[in-house]
């Protein structure tokens, strides 16, 4: 599971360079890779079913292989316990990202 974490996040961080010189910004892409991760998860904290995000994501493998990671995670239901859990999963996708 650590691996296909890695390999995601760094597939991901890749799409995200992509786009950001496509776009000819000065991005941080490990950066914009947190704020997803935060979304996705703050998403599977709040019940969104998992078929919606997988819909937005769609085409974009390493975007599902994260909403699928965030779906293995359980959600909460104390708020405290909730941001927890959006945090440790950004941070770990971000640090992931930076790794590299």
């Amino acid at each position: 599971m650590k691996n296909l974490f890695l390999a995601t996040a760094i597939t991901a961080a890749a799409f995200f360079a992509i786009e950001s010189t496509a776009q000819e910004e000065k991005t941080d892409p490990c950066a914009d890779l947190y704020s997803l991760a935060t979304e996705i998860m703050t998403a599977r904290q709040n019940n969104v079913p998992m078929p919606g995000l997988m819909a937005i994501m769609s085409g974009q493998p390493a975007l599902e292989a994260i909403v699928r990671d965030a779906y293995s995670h359980p959600a909460y239901s104390v708020k405290d316990n909730k941001q927890d859990a959006v945090n440790d999963f950004a941070n770990d996708i971000a640090n992931a990202c930076y790794a590299q």
